[in-house]
């Protein structure tokens, strides 16, 4: 039989009152764009007596004039420079970084030296030798990653059952995902679809921005220990772009993961209808997927299904990262420490493919026009249908378009350029 959610290691949602003296005074960098959901969060957090929101920085916030009638309401100060919110607000002990991935690093770093916990928006940072370093900085354990999936009920049933043997040794884990993106989410930013912003790193697309929870879900369910996140040791990546666009929008890889776990993934933002993800794991014993962009638990052993809204999940991991911080908790959901398999993966599909490969007009059509635009590769979808089922890349499916790869080791992997796969032109 599953485990009952009471046996399960979540907090419960519903969370004990502190007194005023608990409350955890916080920051938030970044009130634009998915900021706006951190700034509403953190509102609701302040209602619940958890946190106090003791300023918002973000470089826009002269043009934000929604955003800043709200602070003013609420008698939130705001900055438009996060070092000016360093030096005028002493109180703050935690921040919440919902700033672009090109200022992750660099943010991380300001609020680490002046020893504050750190609640850092996914994907952490792009490259491993970024990674290593800020590790360096974070030896008392401060930052956590906002991979919200983790806090789910149906991703902790699921590593429950993996880890209590439940299906068996696990065997392998697929994952494939389609969501559509149109011209204006490449243009609402000066980073989206960018390799790197100046000398800055990026590496935006669908498995480094918005699917990288998915591959992260996956580490953690690799791992044999119940708080655990595997790494691979070998990846095999195909990267593809159908947009004129410097980074990639589809890709696909298949991994050696530690205990000798096979994960492979699909994932394209190149296509016209929506495929929510799902991650499939199979074990010597039955299988059990992740399904309906990740609210639900199936499996085909005849054991009841598991659902939750997304909105409690993602609350629920800002949450237990506020406990933490308020020494209430052991840890949050994800350190910082715990995204080593996440980045060494997604650093290998970029050494494995070599390059970003141009998809050939005739395989791809333009749907609508302008801002509302979609570049969709031609039949995308029963290529991803066929990874989740055969575990096959798109080179192996023989397509004519796709270009195969190499193995490549990653156990030793310590940095990596992403300026080899600029393109000459676009």
């Amino acid at each position: 039989m599953p485990p009952e959610a009471s046996n399960l290691s979540l907090e419960k949602a519903e969370l004990p009152t502190p007194s005023a003296d608990d409350k955890l005074p916080m920051a938030l960098f970044g009130a634009s764009g998915y900021g706006t959901f951190h700034l509403n969060a953190l509102f609701s957090l302040e209602k619940k007596g958890l946190i106090e929101l003791a300023a918002v920085a973000d470089p826009a916030i002269s043009r934000l004039e929604e955003v800043r009638a709200n602070l003013e309401e609420h008698h939130v100060p705001w900055y438009e420079e996060p070092g000016r919110l360093f030096q005028q607000e002493r109180k703050i002990k935690a921040v919440s970084i919902a700033a672009p991935i090109p200022w992750h690093e660099g943010l991380c770093r300001a609020a680490l030296e002046q020893d504050l916990y750190v609640f850092l928006e996914k994907p952490p940072v792009p490259l491993i030798q970024q990674w290593d370093s800020l590790l360096r900085l974070d030896a008392s354990r401060r930052i956590a990653v906002a991979f919200q999936n983790i806090a789910s009920l149906p991703i902790q049933t699921l590593k429950h059952w993996c880890v209590e043997g439940r299906l068996g040794k696990i065997e392998t884990i697929r994952i494939t995902a389609a969501w559509p993106r149109k011209t204006k989410y490449y243009e609402r930013n000066s980073w989206a679809g960018k390799l790197h912003l100046g000398d800055v790193p990026v590496f935006d697309g669908p498995a480094t921005n918005a699917l990288a929870h998915v591959l992260h879900d996956a580490m953690f369910l690799a791992s044999p220990q119940p708080s655990g996140f595997a790494v691979p040791l070998e990846v095999k990546a195909e990267l593809y772009r159908a947009r004129p666009i410097e980074s990639y929008d589809t890709c696909c890889l298949r991994a050696l993961l530690e205990g000798g776990i096979e994960l492979t993934a699909a994932l394209t933002h190149a296509c016209e209808e929506t495929s929510p993800y799902k991650i499939v794991v199979t074990g010597s014993r039955g299988k059990a997927w992740i399904s309906a962009d990740g609210t639900r638990l199936e499996n085909n052993q005849g054991w009841p299904d598991i659902e939750e809204p997304s909105a409690q999940y993602r609350s629920r991991c800002y949450e237990n990262f506020i406990l933490y911080a308020l020494g209430r908790r052991p840890r949050p959901d994800t350190f910082f420490a715990d995204t080593r398999g996440y980045v060494l993966l997604t650093n290998g599909m970029i050494l494995s493919s070599g390059a970003i490969h141009t998809i050939p007009t005739a395989y791809k059509s333009v749907v609508d026009a302008g801002q509302e635009a979609s570049y969709a590769i031609a039949g995308v979808l029963p290529l991803l249908q066929t990874t989740l089922e055969q575990g096959l890349l798109f080179s192996e499916q023989g397509v004519p378009w796709a270009v195969g790869c190499q193995m490549q080791s990653v156990r030793q992997l310590s940095s990596l350029s992403l300026k080899s796969c600029l393109p000459a032109l676009l």
